[in-house]
């Protein structure tokens, strides 16, 4: 009985794992497939002005409570029914306090927004409510996984999906209003989805209008710490648009964007095989007994170096794959997108030798260090970015790409070296060794 018991408890997570799984890669397949069709109707200027809006997004998003929306699952197990709902309340309520002071930001100085992402007046505006409403959808999402719901997870992930691609052709294909139609297509998305959710959120009995002091004081205990680590990933994958926009328009900005979509090829497999992996290395990395401990490491370390071997496979055909769709897929106006792909996609592969280091910083839960090093790395990046592209013009902001990418790696290499040490040159330093011997 007890066997039977098991074995059911564990169908049951391979089955929400596939659920929660396919539904993530249906979403990035569509937006991938809807391109080669877009492209058609949308020019490199338009897709750089779209790509604009979601660099606004991203960052309002990220300042708004995505780092606090993120604390739900470190406190939900922790608390009964009446606490997870002040907990919910709360934080949605300081989001949209959150929202309210970004949106005076945007009034107050909306002529240097302007003139750097290049949207109008009222789309600038705009992103703020589009803010919240992502915000409430990502917390009811967060909750469906939490509460184990990936039927209900599955069914508000497609439905958006299914919104947007239909919004997407009204206003793109058949109104053809172009960057803005993209733009509004998110738009209304998101505020058809956001009734839906708040409706869950009711009806689940997590919304109450009541302002509680120590929860919002944990909720920013433990966003706060976390921007300047989050901060960096927008850096990396924000800022450039906007350099690229300033210094060489938007049309420039348009085929950086076409060629970022032609790496989620190889994001796409990168990120299957390392949630593939990562559960399975940190299971090892727990079990490991102090009298097996260097040959169990030796094999870690061998088993991460095939894997290696597995992402440089996956990126030559990436690298393959985007040129097929550039010249006989997409729009020929897209061609010279191509230029950026090879060396875009040996980032994400210098990069993924940094998500395989962070494992053994994880371990040791010792994660400060990590955002200086992360911060810092992606500071020196956007630095090299603004100094490439005025100086080499658009190709530069790949350059930085690599550059940032090795540097955030090698630093985090050597943190995670220092506090989790691996042997990771163990065949030189025995080739060394027996060397000495014969000499010897």
């Amino acid at each position: 009985m007890i066997l039977n018991l098991s074995k059911l408890k564990h169908n049951v997570l391979v089955r929400d794992t596939f659920i929660y799984t396919l539904t993530e890669t249906f979403g990035k397949a569509i937006s991938f497939i809807m391109l080669p069709f877009l492209s058609f109707y949308l020019t490199p200027d338009d897709l750089g002005l779209a790509t604009n809006f979601t660099v606004l997004t991203n960052i309002t998003v990220l300042l708004a409570g995505s780092a606090m929306v993120n604390a739900l699952p470190y406190f939900y197990y922790e608390q009964n029914k009446y606490q997870r709902k002040a907990f919910v309340s709360n934080l949605l309520i300081l989001c949209f306090a959150i929202c309210l002071l970004l949106f005076l930001i945007l009034v107050f100085f909306h002529s240097s927004f302007i003139a750097y992402l290049k949207l109008d007046y009222k789309t600038l505006l705009l992103a703020v409510p589009v803010t919240f409403t992502m915000l409430v959808q990502y917390t009811s999402v967060v909750l469906c996984r939490l509460e184990e719901r990936p039927k209900k997870f599955a069914l508000y992930q497609i439905s958006y999906i299914v919104l947007h691609v239909l919004f997407m052709v009204l206003f793109v294909i058949i109104l053809k209003l172009g960057g803005y139609g993209r733009i509004y297509a998110d738009m209304i998305a998101f505020f058809l989805m956001f009734f839906f959710h708040i409706h869950r959120l009711i009806k689940s009995e997590y919304i109450e209008f009541k302002i509680k002091a120590d929860y919002l004081r944990k909720l920013l205990k433990f966003g706060i710490p976390l921007l300047p680590h989050s901060l960096s990933f927008w850096l990396k994958g924000g800022a450039d648009k906007i350099i690229i926009t300033n210094f060489c328009g938007l049309y420039q900005n348009g085929l950086y964007s076409m060629a970022l979509t032609m790496n989620s090829v190889y994001s796409l497999l990168s990120n299957a095989l390392m949630n593939a992996y990562i559960p399975n290395l940190q299971k090892r990395l727990s079990m490991i007994s102090e009298d097996k401990l260097e040959f169990e490491k030796r094999k870690i370390v061998r088993q991460n170096y095939f894997v290696v071997l597995i992402f440089s496979g996956v990126a030559l055909l990436a690298i393959g794959g985007a040129w097929i769709i550039l010249n006989y897929l997409v729009d020929s106006k897209y061609k010279d997108s191509f230029k950026f792909v090879p060396l875009l996609i040996l980032g994400l592969w210098i990069y993924n030798l940094y998500n395989l280091s962070i494992q053994y910083i994880y371990k040791m839960k010792k994660t400060f260090i990590l955002g200086i090093i992360t911060f810092t790395g992606s500071l020196i990046q956007v630095g090299l970015t603004w100094l490439f592209v005025r100086n080499m013009g658009v190709i530069g902001v790949v350059y930085s790409a690599v550059v940032g990418s090795i540097l955030i790696s090698i630093g985090v290499f050597i943190y995670s070296n220092m506090i989790y040490p691996m042997p990771w040159f163990y065949w030189f330093n025995d080739r060394n060794k027996k060397t000495t011997e014969l000499q010897s």
